[in-house]
């Protein structure tokens, strides 16, 4: 009776038709998430360059300072990345405002990209604000935007943003458009010359085409065209293997100190932990380590596929009457896939905040007020529960604030913090030691 009720509900909703042009240059909204989003992340304008990759990635690094698009930096090929870092070096040298602009205007574009292509998939206005603006100043963001070797994350989402607009045009008409298709193919390869963690743009438009809005695309068309995105996903991740493993970078499931079993368990801990930080962004931090308690994980990681399933079971069981938490879930998983710990790449890719840049959109989701998702209501445990943890997190972020003294919204105290991590070579170097002891993973 309960799934005929929310059918009932679901089949009376309105189609949603696309918005015209003059009714898009209208709307206030973008522009207000775009200013949030400069006024926020501004003041990191001048924090200066730090002792953990940014002199490597700029003014160090020769395909920088000498246009050489050809060369491998810390154990990656990024040469779009390494192009615009060469535009800010030329404009400013050593000097660290040209690259904190330049990471900020990339973050403000993506924000506007990000509330259109919302609208695209028939997100309400109201839904598509709200998920955009959570995206534009969540605390996580920190890393991603204030850090200067983290601009490869902002910047290539860029490219998957606009890779993604113009696929959905492709699959809008049942002919399709050769010029939309191959521009979106050719965006997502900058996107993978910007940073090699592009490659789960083929899941995400997987995710999207299956569970978010249904292309009117002939489906033999849809399937063939998904085969030049995979085959050049394998590519880019073949190849970031290899510069790895140049660079010297132990690779594999068994390396640091972690067995097969050990590994699967932290694969499962993962993204607990970063709901956790989204949810409640306190004490954010550019390491987090994974360590061993008298040579065993704590019961916690063993607790994690058990607490993790049941969250997934949850999404599944209800994705007819709160689809929003399915979709939500599949577009997280799709952003963060290839960044959980199944393999070793390095010392600090096992878990960070910056892999959550645009898979934040997926967790905004679950705040989505009912009605306004395509087809949502919620189910009445979670209304309890989400009265239960909206009210536990904003006195979180006010008893935050207070504790401050910065007498600012508690977003913004919750982002200073966070940004004197990123302040100085010794403020960054000295916090990265204390958080990694001895037992730690390195």
């Amino acid at each position: 009776m309960a799934r005929k009720k929310y059918a009932t509900k679901q089949q009376q909703q309105p189609k949603r038709t696309p918005k015209s042009g003059a009714s898009e240059a209208s709307d206030w909204r973008p522009w207000v998430l775009m200013a949030a989003a400069f006024l926020l992340f501004s003041t990191g304008l001048s924090n200066g360059l730090l002792g953990i990759d940014d002199h490597s990635a700029t003014v160090d690094n020769l395909a920088v300072k000498n246009f050489d698009l050809t060369i491998f930096n810390l154990g990656m090929y990024a040469p779009l990345t390494w192009l615009a870092y060469a535009i800010a070096y030329h404009l400013g040298g050593d000097h660290p405002f040209f690259y904190h602009l330049l990471s900020l205007l990339v973050h403000v574009a993506n924000v506007w990209l990000l509330y259109r292509l919302l609208q695209r998939l028939d997100l309400s206005r109201t839904i598509a604000f709200a998920v955009t603006l959570l995206f534009a100043i969540h605390p996580i963001q920190v890393e991603s935007v204030a850090w200067i070797a983290g601009f490869s994350t902002p910047f290539f989402t860029l490219f998957c943003l606009l890779s993604t607009t113009f696929y959905l045009q492709h699959t809008a008409t049942e002919a399709g458009s050769q010029k939309h298709y191959l521009s979106a193919l050719g965006l997502f390869v900058a996107a993978c010359l910007a940073k090699s963690t592009a490659v789960m743009l083929p899941l995400l438009l997987l995710v999207l085409d299956f569970y978010w809005k249904k292309p009117t695309l002939e489906r033999r068309k849809q399937w063939l065209g998904y085969a030049p995105f995979f085959l050049l996903a394998l590519g880019f991740g073949l190849l970031t293997f290899y510069t790895r493993a140049a660079a010297g970078v132990d690779v594999g499931a068994t390396t640091n100190d972690f067995s097969v079993l050990e590994r699967a368990l932290v694969v499962c801990y993962t993204p607990l932990l970063y709901w956790s930080k989204l949810l409640l962004p306190l004490h954010l931090s550019i390491y987090y380590s994974f360590n061993k308690v008298n040579g065993a994980l704590p019961i916690i990681y063993y607790l994690a596929p058990l607490i993790l399933g049941g969250l997934v079971w949850a999404a599944w069981r209800y994705r007819q009457q709160a689809p929003y938490l399915w979709q939500g879930l599949l577009f997280y998983t799709a952003n963060i896939f290839f960044t959980l710990p199944f393999y070793a790449v390095g010392t600090f890719e096992l878990c960070a905040d910056h892999y959550n840049y645009l898979a934040v959109v997926g967790f905004s989701l679950y705040w989505c007020p009912p009605g306004n998702t395509p087809g949502g209501h919620f189910p009445p445990w979670q209304a309890a529960c989400k009265r239960w943890v909206s009210s536990g997190s904003l006195q979180c972020w006010d008893s935050a604030c207070y504790r401050s003294g910065c007498g600012k919204t508690p977003f913004l105290s919750l982002t200073m913090p966070s940004k004197t991590v990123f302040t100085s070579k010794e403020n960054c170097t000295r916090r990265g030691l204390l958080l990694m002891p001895m037992n730690a993973v390195t």
